[in-house]
């Protein structure tokens, strides 16, 4: 039995392979993307040959010189991988039969039944996807295919796969795919439970699988089963399809503090424009908004929200709704350092929304 019932695709270094799509003449260097030095910025996405050179995502940029001095070094434009990201998610969906978003760049799928037993199939299938994406975003995509959710994550991180590859891992080569796997590397291992482990010196999935299961429960307590059962390649985790995103949310961080409400309501317009742009691409309209400000003088963000009378999808209408609850706040009396739009109760869009009689009484 083969077994090929779950995929999962990916765009490897996501913010720095937009980098490269925007400007062709950083396709010839290692590219790394971060925040400013000067305010100890990290790296946030770095290319393949950047990776290989050392560079990690949370370093801090300014290591980035001396571990790859030909490297390239680009400010992250969070607004700009945002409008790929929906563009990217919406090509995965035109292919598949639905689509488990994880983070900006990646998701997960269900095979229809029939392609359960045929490779042939799903290498079709596998094209398709990298076909749509390219033609969509002009990205290449990394696409794995096994019996379960995380053996899916983990095939598309083989170290020999290239951007054009699909990994299968069919039922009867599930042991041997994960034998020579880090444990860290399965689901639930954490910093202490990785610890536990190298006490008993286990270092990889095929020296876990080669101690009495009674031990390794000694050592990790009630999780031990689990991970054990992660060992054996057994996930019940589902893919759990949503036809469109449950919420929208942009933020904004402002370099130095602000309190003219003037400047902050023209980056709050621009959110709103960023906001319409997304639900536009997934013909969806908001039934409610928030707004988040994080105070320069304080260490944690404030959220007001606030139940729209009908559905919003335009920048006019979510711009307006911004201002009501700015109004709730201290804003031009305490300086903000972090601006915040969000939306949410989210339905398919049926006509156009208009700006007045926005809220509730």
């Amino acid at each position: 039995m083969s077994g090929y019932r779950i995929g999962y695709a990916v765009v490897p270094g996501f913010y720095a392979a937009v980098e490269r799509l925007d400007d062709p003449a950083l396709r010839a260097r290692p590219v790394v993307v971060g925040g400013d030095p000067k305010k100890r910025g990290k790296v946030q996405s770095a290319t393949s040959e950047a990776l290989a050179s050392g560079v990690a995502i949370g370093m801090p940029i300014d290591e980035v010189q001396a571990r790859c001095p030909q490297a390239a070094l680009v400010r992250t434009n969070m607004k700009r991988y945002r409008e790929v990201s929906g563009v990217l998610h919406g090509a995965l969906r035109d292919v598949t039969r639905g689509l488990e978003v994880e983070g900006m760049a990646a998701g997960y799928f269900e095979l229809e039944h029939e392609l359960h037993e045929d490779r042939a199939r799903v290498d079709l299938l596998s094209q398709s996807l990298h076909e749509r994406v390219r033609e969509s975003v002009g990205l290449a995509v990394r696409v794995g295919i096994a019996p379960v959710k995380f053996l899916a994550r983990l095939a598309v991180e083989a170290p020999s796969i290239d951007e054009t590859d699909v990994v299968c891992i069919a039922q009867d080569g599930v042991a041997e795919f994960l034998a020579p796997i880090a444990v860290e590397r399965l689901p639930g291992v954490g910093n202490k439970t990785l610890l536990a482990l190298r006490e008993m010196k286990i270092e990889s999935v095929r020296d876990l699988r080669e101690r009495d299961p009674r031990e390794v429960e000694r050592a990790l307590g009630r999780q031990a089963r689990r991970i054990l059962a992660y060992a054996r390649g057994e996930d019940p985790a589902p893919v759990r399809i949503a036809k469109h995103p449950k919420s929208v949310s942009l933020e904004f961080t402002f370099d130095t503090p602000v309190l003219d409400r003037e400047k902050i309501e023209s980056q709050l317009r621009e959110l709103c424009q960023d906001a319409e742009t997304r639900l536009r691409q997934h013909q969806l309209q908001a039934g409610r908004t928030a707004l988040k400000l994080r105070y320069e003088d304080a260490d944690k963000p404030r959220t007001w929200t606030r139940k729209l009378v009908r559905p919003v999808s335009r920048a006019h209408g979510l711009y307006a709704a911004g201002q009501h609850l700015l109004d709730r706040s201290e804003v031009g009396r305490r300086a903000i350092r972090l601006l915040g739009v969000s939306l949410s109760g989210l339905t398919p869009r049926v006509d156009e929304d208009r700006q007045l009689d926005l809220f509730d009484a």
